[in-house]
């Protein structure tokens, strides 16, 4: 081992002596973890170096030791930046997850140059060791830009930070830390960089020995001014001095010993203004000096009571007061300690908070729906004017009450149990229809509960918006009742229509009925609006109530009708919906009479539609009509039977007959037992 390896043998000691007396103090401290990461990076160098140096050794071992140093020249700036941020307490900029990345990922890519041969493309042996020879390419450059300007923006960070801070301890740790690092980063630029690189002068590589004067600065700045290193007087200190409470130090008198920055800051007084004075001079409470020497005298600590700081000028500031007695070492009262805390801003943030509640409250009384919010024990937290007017109690006394206190107790269920289901759900709850008892007698109400969530998004209540219907809700049963009663009188109208068909056509008898029953059942099956089922049912119905304009002798011939005859039959479907047109059925009843009798392909009558032009209830009309007509006995030839019927529709689906009621009908018929009454 040369002189060379025995120096940096010398240098892995000293930083990794650091190293471990830095994390001895305080392996907490992040500012600690920090600077022996860097020193960390310095020892790892110099350890490789102490082979790389050492000319009995081969090339490929001086290579392996010359990547192994590459771990620690490459990350050491990385590390001093990171250090730098801590000391210059740049926490905003730490807590960006961006931060870490751009400090660490550099070095790491210079490291895996390094180990893939890119950056140092050969050695050569000299006296001292071995020398690596640099590859010159962009890689070559992008490592020294790399750590020139790292080491740059953490020199700036330092130099920025000593001119603002307003510590003297800070600004002379800040001044030797830049001092040493500006020295160092000189130093090394010149041998590293200038010399070798550029082959000027051929010397050993001594980053890690240059970077000593680096570690010195840092040890100085430890041992003279206690950097990293906390002592609990020193702690006190820079506690009492920093803290953004007031702190006033009392004797035995009640007289004031010392103060904080905070407590000058907040009154307007200098030091020599207060020393010895009593402490009333902060305070308009009367006989407070003498309360406090008695609660210290008894040992009894005063904690956060609301008072009024009288400053320098005669303001008077809203404060938070708390004390308690200092004791010596014999048990004896020594002093007292007093913290005042300003509550300025928090007065008027509860000021603002009380004026938005009022206004708040002000908006929600405005509105003629009932507004309330309950949290999830069903307690009322906030409701309007109108929730408390309808049940004629003041505001207040609903205010905390729950559903049950206020409510019957089947109507407090229900509405708890709605309550419980949007909370559950996480879902708003719409038109709910609750009943709502009052003093004057129960009241209907359309209501939406909506689940309420905090910042966090847990639901802690819900929010409830809530309309009267109760008047509504009387003309709807009012119009129920005349809509029920107008049904009565069309259906009996209907019924009437209908006798007076059998009547003229007494051998087709229930065969309107018994089409309706069918033509009803498939449009169910359909799953059809209920006003379209309604409209098949009262068309069906009448459907051949335009054979009152036929002859008798016609209806009731008993052999096959001729070809004049029975142009005259076709002729119903136009009578019918000529005699149905001008009655308002508020379903398209005529039209479906009318249509009853086309037919997919076209072939029907009166106006050969097709397909979808026919109307869907006059296409299930057509099938019903045509299965009880051929299932039933007719003056001109006996009942053919269901068998029949069904047979026939099969035979000629979406040709004469649509294809989905002829399905729906077998089905009817052959699974669900469908037979007519």
């Amino acid at each position: 081992m040369n002189i060379l390896s025995f120096l940096h043998f010398f240098v892995f000691l000293f930083y990794s002596c650091l190293l471990i007396f830095l994390l001895w103090k305080d392996p907490k401290s992040l500012l600690n973890r920090a600077c022996a990461a860097f020193f960390a990076s310095l020892a790892l160098w110099s350890f490789a170096y102490i082979f790389v140096h050492n000319f009995n050794i081969s090339k490929d071992t001086a290579r392996l030791f010359d990547n192994i140093s590459s771990i620690g020249w490459a990350s050491f700036a990385s590390f001093f930046l990171w250090f730098s941020l801590i000391f210059t307490e740049k926490k905003k900029i730490l807590k960006t997850k961006i931060i870490y990345p751009l400090i660490f990922i550099p070095p790491l890519l210079f490291i895996y140059t390094q180990w893939e041969g890119l950056l140092t493309v050969d050695y050569i042996k000299r006296p001292w060791g071995w020398e690596a020879a640099w590859s010159g390419s962009i890689l070559w450059y992008s490592y020294f830009i790399y750590y020139l300007s790292f080491t740059v923006i953490g020199l700036y960070l330092i130099l920025n930070f000593r001119r603002k801070t307003k510590e003297p301890i800070k600004k002379k740790q800040a001044g030797i830390i830049f001092v040493a690092t500006f020295i160092t980063l000189i130093l090394g630029t010149l041998t590293e960089v200038i010399l070798s690189g550029l082959h000027i002068y051929s010397i050993p590589l001594l980053g890690d020995v240059n970077t000593l004067s680096w570690a010195f600065g840092i040890v100085f700045a430890i041992a003279k001014y206690k950097l990293m290193i906390i002592t609990p007087a020193a702690a006190a200190e820079n506690i009492i001095s920093t803290m953004a409470d007031s702190l006033i130090l009392l004797d035995r008198e009640g007289n004031i010993v010392n103060v904080n920055k905070a407590t000058l800051y907040l009154s307007g007084y200098g030091n020599s203004e207060l020393e010895g004075k009593s402490v009333e001079i902060f305070f308009r409470e009367k006989d407070i000096k003498n309360t406090l020497l008695n609660k210290a005298i008894k040992r009894e600590s005063i904690r956060n009571y609301e008072f009024s700081f009288k400053t320098k000028t005669g303001e008077n500031i809203p404060v938070i007061f708390s004390s308690s007695a200092m004791m010596d070492e014999a048990g004896g009262m020594a002093g007292i300690v007093c913290i005042v805390k300003d509550i300025t801003e928090r007065k008027l943030a509860e000021e603002n908070v009380k004026n938005a509640k009022d206004e708040l409250q002000m908006i929600l009384d405005s509105v003629p729906a009932i507004i309330f919010y309950k949290d999830i024990e069903g307690r009322f937290i906030r409701v309007n004017k109108t929730l408390a007017n309808s049940l004629q109690v003041p505001i207040k006394d609903i205010v905390g009450k729950t559903t049950e206190a206020l409510f019957p107790k089947e109507e407090a269920e229900n509405m708890r149990k709605d309550d419980q289901e949007a909370i559950l759900s996480g879902k708003a709850k719409r038109d709910i229809i609750e009943p709502f008892t009052t003093p004057d007698g129960i009241r209907w109400l359309i209501i939406d509960k909506i689940p309420y969530k905090d910042k966090k998004g847990k639901i802690t209540g819900i929010i409830g918006f809530a309309k009267d219907i109760t008047e509504q809700r009387k003309s709807e049963e009012e119009l129920r009742q005349s809509y029920q009663q107008l049904k009565k009188t069309m259906d009996a109208a209907i019924d009437t229509m209908s006798s007076i068909i059998e009547a003229k056509d007494p051998y087709t008898a229930g065969h309107q009925q018994r089409v309706s029953q069918l033509a009803t059942a498939i449009a169910k099956e359909l799953h059809l609006s209920q006003d379209k089922v309604e409209g098949i049912r009262i068309a069906s119905l009448i459907h051949d109530i335009g054979k009152i304009g036929l002859p008798t002798e016609i209806l009731s011939k008993p052999i096959r009708l001729s070809d004049i005859e029975f142009s005259l039959i076709k002729e119903h479907s136009q009578i019918g919906f000529n005699i149905l047109k001008s009655i308002d059925f508020s379903y398209p009843v005529a039209e479906i009479v009318l249509q009853h009798h086309e037919r997919p392909n076209g072939s029907g009558y009166p106006n050969h539609l097709k397909g979808d032009k026919v109307l869907l209830e006059a296409r299930i009309l057509g099938v019903a009509d045509v299965v009880e007509a051929m299932s039933s006995h007719r003056p001109y030839r006996p009942a053919l039977g269901i068998d029949k019927a069904l047979e026939e529709i099969t035979q000629n689906k979406g040709i004469l007959y649509d294809p989905k009621a002829v399905d729906v009908c077998l089905k009817l018929f052959k699974e669900k037992g469908f037979e007519f009454e």
